[in-house]
């Protein structure tokens, strides 16, 4: 079977001026592969190369550093939902390998990441759950990991058609209203349509306001007065408890501990 080709970003100045920089310092056939991706590109020739980069035993560790950026950034488009692969290597592989570039390479991270979690392939490296596979081989942050998966998890490839023009970070403040059983699927269709429509017109600020009023909508987050009512409920209930039934020294210590912390988090706290 025939390799699938993609249109790649046309930004191989950069490249071909690192290529240069160090042509005189690096081996043949590392020149050589690189010349042969920048004629026909395709993600296993990316992967090829920057093994070969890697192994180049002439050209310097910084020099290594700076043309394996150049090819990540250049070639990351070859990455797409189409072609992420089954294989648990090849998941991991790509996976640090997209950890490191931009919002677009994040997703497409994120996507290989579902694939090891949903099927427990870390388990093939000897860890013990997926958090510690994250921590241990990937170079951004467990949340940032989180972050971008659940985003996948909600819009799918309705993210990539959208060709890097939004900041999907954006997207972050709906994923909890997108995951709640108090919506339907239509509704849920309504809302990603409506904000991934939205989000090259509003800041971060204005859809983090929205997101609230929607989680108000639909009962996922409480306004100010009614939490303070349920407070008022439960410290009563409390009260009344402790009036009513015995107490052993152990009790006592337990509550007069939360007592102070209370007071502690109130007295640092400013007044409005």
């Amino acid at each position: 079977m025939s390799k699938k080709k993609f249109v790649v970003i046309n930004n191989r100045g950069n490249l071909s001026n690192v290529k240069q920089e160090f042509e005189k310092i690096m081996e043949e056939k590392t020149l050589e592969k690189i010349s042969s991706l920048e004629i026909e590109p395709t993600k296993d020739k990316v992967e090829e190369t920057i093994q070969i980069v890697n192994e180049d035993t002439i050209l310097p560790e910084e020099a290594k550093n700076k043309i394996i950026k150049e090819l990540k950034s250049n070639f990351i488009n070859l990455f797409n939902f189409e072609n992420c692969p089954e294989d648990y290597e090849e998941l991991k592989y790509e996976a640090k390998l997209l950890s490191d570039i931009n919002q677009y390479s994040l997703i497409m991270m994120a996507q290989r990441l579902l694939k090891i979690r949903n099927q427990k392939l870390y388990t093939n490296d000897g860890y013990r759950d997926f958090q510690e596979f994250i921590e241990n081989e990937l170079l951004v942050s467990r949340r940032t990991a989180y972050n971008y998966i659940e985003l996948v998890e909600c819009f799918g490839d309705k993210l990539i058609k959208l060709e890097n023009k939004i900041e999907y970070s954006k997207l972050l403040p709906i994923i909890s209203i997108l995951k709640s059983e108090s919506l339907n699927d239509f509704d849920k269709s309504e809302i990603k349509d409506k904000f991934l429509d939205e989000m090259n017109k509003k800041s971060k600020n204005q859809i983090i306001e929205e997101a609230n009023q929607l989680k108000r909508k639909y009962g996922l987050i409480k306004d100010k007065n009614k939490v303070l009512f349920d407070i008022d409920n439960r410290f009563l209930d409390i009260i009344k408890y402790i009036e009513n039934n015995e107490m052993s020294l152990k009790d006592k210590i337990l509550i007069n501990g939360y007592i102070e912390k209370i007071s502690n988090i109130l007295n640092n706290k400013k007044e409005v």
